[in-house]
């Protein structure tokens, strides 16, 4: 955990802040004064400080919203054309026939690749979690599963797990930055795994609490269409965790 030396991290006095909520939200002696609302909204409080809020989300999570309009496309193809086809077309012919776990890994390298950035590394990793959780099962579930996407190739199943990618991607970018106050105030891993838990928990729940007039995923939308929309639920979750606090 921590932010890189070799990475640009928000700066200002809303960074700072960010940093020091999470350091007093970790201490063993935090008993509720600081909430992870507060952690969560400081943190996107810093990253539209840095960088004007209409561009924050493309500014912060390119390399995340490029994984996150791959993952979309494959989920597209997925519903419209089926596996064996869609697995063709990423040049993974070889794996049509056999089980989901064996062909993941390059299933996300075709989607991420190979991380070597920071950001890109976290766009990897949250899709790694994202779809290994969606897969962890039985034989039966991943041929199922297999067939069409996230429930049975719905729209708003898709979209739904797409809101997943992004949360966890976001959560995991956080933890990237604010990793170091967390290891500098917990006496004990357990302490440390907790909070974070809490986090992504949170950013979760609020990535899920859709405005009215939110557009819905459409499997018939064009690259364009499908990016804009990755952008505005980035905004709207950014924007959702600033709201969370009022201090």
């Amino acid at each position: 955990m921590g932010t890189s030396a070799g990475r640009k991290a928000p700066t200002g006095k809303f960074w700072r802040q960010a940093k020091a909520s999470m350091a007093r939200f970790s201490s063993p002696h935090n008993t509720g004064q600081v909430a992870v609302a507060e952690v969560a909204a400081r943190y996107a409080m810093a990253l539209a400080d840095s960088i004007p809020e209409t561009q924050a989300a493309t500014g912060h999570f390119y390399h995340i919203q490029q994984v996150a309009h791959n993952l979309a496309a494959f989920y597209q193809q997925l519903a419209r054309q089926g596996l064996a086809q869609t697995l063709k077309d990423l040049g993974l012919e070889n794996h049509i026939g056999r089980p989901p776990q064996t062909w993941l890994p390059a299933l996300i390298d075709r989607l991420a690749g190979p991380g070597a950035l920071l950001e890109a590394a976290v766009a990897r990793s949250a899709l790694i979690d994202v779809l290994a959780d969606e897969l962890a099962g039985s034989t039966e579930d991943y041929y199922g599963w297999a067939d069409r996407g996230p429930g049975n190739g719905a729209p708003a199943a898709i979209a739904d797990q797409l809101k997943n990618f992004l949360a966890t991607a976001v959560f995991q970018k956080l933890a990237a930055d604010l990793g170091e106050a967390v290891e500098a105030q917990v006496e004990d891993t357990r302490t440390g795994m907790q909070r974070l838990q809490e986090l992504r928990n949170f950013i979760k729940a609020q990535i899920f609490l859709d405005p009215a007039g939110t557009e819905p995923f459409d499997l018939a939308w064009t690259a364009p269409q499908t990016m804009a929309w990755l952008d505005g639920q980035l905004q709207q979750l950014l924007r959702g965790l600033t709201a969370t606090y009022g201090g």
